[in-house]
């Protein structure tokens, strides 16, 4: 199971770290529009407002006891209730101590396919729940809302519509993000303008090969972690003759280039919709040639990811 990006500037990382690009102590500019907009979560669950850190708690949560603690059983159509034909929290065994998820054996129809992903959503997060894998708010939100099967199915369905209007905002801010950099940022402007701009919205390049990384080590595998706060910095705002930094161990060992671009080129990922097992990213890419002036700008479509 993947975990969904809903941050905002960089990778998935572990269970959507990032939530907000960061700005960085740049020369004071003057704003392009109204300045950045708010693209933080605002859903509600049972009359708590949940924010994107909560979001990603149970996100998380979810994954760790899916991981861990859940046991999914195949069932006839027949065998599955009425009220959740498609994945149906079934409780807890009682003999192992693991949460039950039930799913049924029958291919949905596209029709179907909204229902069927609620349910997903509704029962995994059930059983994470159930399982103690979940924090606050979500903690006792449960506790407060669930007495019986009845009610515990509507909390999995007030969960499941949390997930999709966190998502719906998600990808409503993305798209007006690309719509700004279509009309803000064009062919022929400076670095520095392009820089003042997307820092005048928020918004943050990177360009990765500037980070040294930090080494991983584990038994006979390597390998080069590229988050943290100081890959973060260095990689911000790549600039023509920044020097490319030196690299040890794991991240010695993955390709890159021996020696800086002249006019290096910059990207962003802005994170769009997303599911509890499915995350969307739309990729960025600026390239910059003579007299360090945007030659090329290149905005992906959402590219989706699962596991």
């Amino acid at each position: 199971m993947k975990i969904p990006i809903i941050g905002y500037t960089l990778s998935l990382g572990a269970a959507a770290a990032m939530l907000t690009a960061n700005g960085l102590a740049l020369p004071q500019t003057s704003v392009v529009g109204n300045g950045p907009p708010d693209r933080s979560i605002h859903v509600i669950v049972d009359g708590i407002e949940i924010s994107e850190k909560d979001v990603t708690s149970l996100i998380q949560g979810l994954y760790d006891a899916g991981t861990k603690r859940v046991d999914t059983i195949k069932k006839k159509p027949a065998e599955m209730p009425a009220q959740s034909p498609y994945v149906y929290f079934a409780g807890r065994n009682t003999a192992t101590g693991r949460e039950i998820v039930w799913q049924s054996a029958a291919t949905y129809p596209d029709a179907e396919a909204k229902r069927a992903n609620d349910e997903y959503t509704a029962a995994y997060a059930l059983a994470a729940l159930d399982a103690g894998y979940v924090g606050e708010p979500w903690k006792a939100l449960y506790e407060d809302a669930v007495k019986d099967d009845k009610s515990r199915l509507a909390f999995g369905e007030q969960i499941s519509r949390a997930i999709d209007e966190a998502s719906d905002q998600r990808k409503s801010a993305a798209t007006a993000d690309v719509a700004w950099l279509r009309q803000h940022i064009t062919i022929g402007m400076s670095r520095s303008k392009v820089y003042a701009a997307l820092r005048s919205y928020g918004l943050v390049p990177y360009n990765y090969d500037y980070a040294a990384g930090t080494p991983i080590t584990s038994g006979h595998l390597t390998g080069c972690d590229n988050s943290g706060e100081s890959n973060e910095l260095a990689a911000a705002w790549p600039h023509p003759g920044e020097p490319l930094p030196k690299r040890v161990g794991g991240c010695a060992t993955i390709p890159h280039a021996a020696q800086p671009e002249p006019f290096p080129t910059a990207y962003m990922t802005l994170q769009s919709a997303f599911s509890i097992a499915c995350g969307s990213e739309i990729h960025v890419t600026m390239a910059f040639g003579p007299g360090d002036t945007l030659t090329k700008m290149n905005i992906s479509k959402p590219e989706w990811g699962c596991v």
